[in-house]
């Protein structure tokens, strides 16, 4: 939910969540590769590697599905 505010300035995000060693970071693009947001996650259970995600018109989604 906190992700969901940035689309007044920016109707399409790129999420990318990075996991090692039980760690991650959400970094958040504006699809151009302007970075607008940043989060460091002390634990996830998330398996390791990289995760990426669309946010448009108030929905997630995969790669595939967009």
């Amino acid at each position: 939910t906190e992700l969901m505010p940035l689309q007044e300035d920016n109707p399409f995000l790129v999420i990318t969540l990075e996991v090692a060693q039980q760690q991650g970071t959400v970094v958040v693009d504006d699809g151009d590769g302007n970075e607008v947001y940043r989060r460091s996650i002390g634990y996830t259970d998330c398996p390791e590697g990289a995760w990426k995600f669309y946010l448009t018109d108030n929905a997630m989604l995969l790669p595939s599905e967009y």
